[in-house]
């Protein structure tokens, strides 16, 4: 397949109902799949919700065991505590099968580890746990799980909802993508096709950078910024991100210069920092991340270098396109111009051959330094010398003029020959002329004496009129 092929297929699937399809199979795959994600979220915030209950029992319990004198049965929002004293030497009365007397026999039993249980009570959730006293009893607690797993349920509900959001702005940013291409390609396609292939190669065209403004200065302000605020220890670990800004910013700068400047002066002030500043604890920290952002402050810098040459040549390639397309297209018309003015020319020779065959008019011309006359084919003149269509000069005035008309004739010539540059360049005069049947006709004559370079002569153009109806040319 062509590449115009491939890219005929590429804009019918962006801009056409593909687009719309794989917008909808997309929303399907982030419904289905945030279904486990919730559900999975679900199980971490019950897990984490008993995690920090029994966090909370154990430090609840150490409280009141702290606190052994006072009374250790008490009940409030936060928990339900139950003391069971000598329940581990002696027998206590406990609801068979219950927490208690499970508790009980378990820790009767060298169990060392605190008994817990989870349960649902009226559907809440609730966590029992049950540890020895620092005696020989036992102490019960009940803590209802609903306000942990509210408050860490809620906090990964959230990230759940952003998440979900994010995704539904990504695909609502690619449906308005869609249809905008398609609302820029129906615009695109009513324009004249000039005018389309402008707006599609200004589109693609590389800005130059030289119509950009020089932003040097500000760019050299703002590593002295970042160096002073690397030199207050402010943000040591996003000192680096600030020079490597500074060298990112030196693409819109009109120089490709400018960004190998300042990606080496930025270099040189992280060098130069650490040496100046007073030692901190992030010392060592800073210090492991030197040689990253070195690195990322130079490969920026010599990659935006390639970029900005790269782009300079593509608009300057651009241009000479542009200007030779604009060449062609004059040239292209220049051409059209000149092949309908030689048809003009043409048919305007047609017309004043017609004219001068009609009025027996004969057109020809002699060069002098062949002395060859040529005469207009197809004209009276040639039918009067016998079909002869070239000939020489002096042999037409000894063979055809009449010899009482020879020497008129020949100073005629003679003195348009030489007649200085700036005079009249007519020649006209009357003379007979014999024919091959052996009459006698009368030519009426007018030429022009046609000078070249440097004044010499170099043809005269005659034309040559009968006093008998009819026209001839020499």
């Amino acid at each position: 397949m062509s590449f115009k092929g491939q890219a005929k297929g590429l804009v019918a699937i962006l801009a056409g109902q593909a687009s719309i399809v794989t917008i909808l199979a997309l929303v399907l795959m982030l419904s289905v799949a945030g279904a486990p994600l919730l559900q999975q979220k679900k199980v971490v915030a019950q897990h984490i919700g008993a995690d920090v209950s029994i966090a909370k029992a154990y430090a609840i319990s150490q409280a009141l065991l702290a606190n052994q004198d006072g009374q250790l049965a008490t009940s409030n929002r936060s928990f339900t505590s139950t003391h069971l004293p000598h329940a581990l030497t002696r027998d206590v009365a406990t609801e068979p099968g219950s927490f208690a007397d499970t508790a009980v026999k378990h820790l009767r039993a060298g169990q060392t580890r605190p008994e817990i249980h989870l349960l649902s009570l009226e559907g809440q959730p609730h966590l029992q746990y049950a540890v020895k006293d620092r005696a020989d009893g036992v102490l019960i607690l009940d803590l209802p799980l609903e306000r942990e797993r509210a408050a860490i349920g809620r906090m990964l509900g959230q990230s759940y909802l952003a998440t979900s959001a994010v995704g539904w702005i990504l695909i609502a940013l690619l449906l308005f993508g869609c249809f905008s291409l398609r609302y820029f390609l129906r615009s695109l396609i009513k324009l004249p096709e000039a005018q389309r292939r402008e707006t599609i190669e200004a589109g693609l065209r590389e800005s130059d950078p030289s119509s950009k403004h020089n932003l040097l200065p500000w760019l050299l302000a703002l590593c002295g910024i970042v160096f002073a605020i690397d030199l207050m220890n402010i943000m040591d670990s996003a000192v680096g991100i600030g020079y490597v800004l500074a060298v990112i910013l030196c693409l819109y700068s009109n120089r490709s210069w400018h960004i190998t400047l300042v990606a080496a002066i930025g270099a040189t002030l992280m060098f130069v920092s650490p040496i100046a500043s007073q030692y901190d604890a992030n010392w060592w920290s800073y210090l492991e991340n030197h040689a990253v952002t070195i690195f990322a402050i130079i490969a920026t810098g010599l990659l935006g270098s390639a970029h900005m040459r790269t782009a300079r040549a593509e608009a300057r390639a651009l241009r000479e396109a542009a200007r030779s397309r604009d060449e062609t297209s004059d040239l292209r018309a220049a051409l059209q111009r000149a092949e309908i003015a030689e048809a003009e020319l043409r048919k305007t020779a047609e017309r004043v051959s017609m004219a001068n065959h009609a009025a027996g008019i004969s057109m020809w011309e002699w060069d002098r330094k062949t002395d060859v006359v040529q005469v207009s084919a197809g004209s009276a003149f040639v039918k009067r010398l016998g079909g002869v269509s070239s000939y020489a000069g002096t042999e037409y005035s000894t063979k055809f003029v009449h010899p009482e008309d020879q020497e008129r004739y020949h100073q005629a010539f003679v003195g348009a020959l030489e007649r200085p540059i700036g005079g009249s360049d007519s020649i006209e005069q009357r003379y007979r002329v014999l024919l091959a049947d052996g009459s006698l006709q009368h030519i009426q004559f007018h030429g022009r004496h046609s000078r070249r370079r440097l004044g010499s002569d170099s043809r005269r153009g005659r034309q040559a009129r009968d006093r008998a109806p009819g026209r001839t040319a020499a």
